[in-house]
């Protein structure tokens, strides 16, 4: 099966329309996370910088997963929360994105699981949400013992991402 790259995926859905780009997720978001979950397994947890995404828009979290790996990080890309948990207890992962707003559960939710699961990865809350509710939640993963590297305002620049990776 050839494999395109997210980029590539995006393009396509900015030319021809969102529709289109969400079919092709949709389509390959099983064997895409089971390729990334495959790739983040194999390496030990010194070798490099490792991503897990938790966001149900299609189109953002393709974005997020292409600046990600640009910046040499392997990434695992999930639309779901429980998806999401599986992947951050097999990965390992050193970062973690984190969507606030999702339509089965919230961020905030998912910051309290992390929490009570004793993460160690570097939080990244994204949101298109107000700032106000979007320091609630740093604030709220930082007072639960998280390691919060930083808030990411939807829609943001591949630099402020970078930053937050680093």
């Amino acid at each position: 099966m050839l494999r395109q790259s997210p980029s590539a995926r995006i393009e396509l859905g900015l030319t021809r329309g969102t529709g289109l780009c969400s079919a092709l997720v949709d389509l390959t978001r099983e064997a895409r996370t089971a390729l990334n979950k495959d790739e983040l397994a194999t390496m030990s947890p010194a070798d490099e910088r490792r991503l897990v995404i938790l966001d149900d828009d299609a189109l953002v979290g393709l974005l997020v997963e292409s600046v990600a790996r640009l910046a040499g990080v392997a990434t695992c890309l999930t639309r779901e929360a429980d998806e999401f948990y599986d992947a951050v207890a097999e990965c390992n992962p050193t970062h973690v994105v984190i969507d606030l707003t999702m339509p089965e559960t919230s961020g905030e939710q998912v910051l309290s699981e992390l929490a009570t699961r004793g993460c160690r990865a570097r939080i990244i809350v994204a949101s298109g949400a107000d700032a106000e509710r979007l320091g609630r939640a740093l604030t709220q993963a930082r007072d639960g013992g998280l390691d919060v590297a930083g808030g990411l305002h939807k829609p943001f620049i591949a630099a402020e991402l970078h930053a937050l990776l680093a």
